[in-house]
């Protein structure tokens, strides 16, 4: 699978996982906004780097750069919630384990999904 090419939607994410949409509100009944929007990015994150959320995290002592995306929050100016940046990852963390691309093309991945799944991403960060 080429997650850049294969993964345009978020029916593409949920397919990848072998969830339709029904099988997916099933599985988040009673958790609150963003606590959906979590499974979502994990869902994300996961497809585009070729795992499903059940597999084996990968070797965090490997020295190898672990990416993850930065975001801007709201703020009184009005600049509303966006992508800023990305950052990398050896040896400690600033956001959970299942946030994170990896991999030769983690880079990649990491601006293609952002770009495509913005709205899911904000989904796990605010209310």
């Amino acid at each position: 699978m080429d997650p850049i090419k294969d993964l345009q939607t978020f029916d593409d994410v949920l397919k990848y996982h072998g969830h339709t949409a029904e099988t997916f509100a099933d599985w988040c009944k009673g958790l609150r906004p963003h606590e959906i929007g979590m499974r979502k990015e994990e869902l994300i994150v996961a497809a585009y780097n070729g795992r499903q959320v059940d597999d084996p995290l990968p070797d965090w002592d490997d020295r190898k750069a672990k990416r993850y995306p930065i975001f801007k929050m709201p703020s009184p100016s009005g600049a509303g919630f966006s992508f800023y940046d990305r950052d990398s990852w050896f040896a400690y963390s600033v956001v959970g384990s299942r946030q994170v691309f990896f991999g030769e093309n983690a880079i990649a991945h990491l601006r293609d999904a952002v770009s495509k799944f913005l709205a899911e991403y904000k989904e796990s960060r605010t209310l």
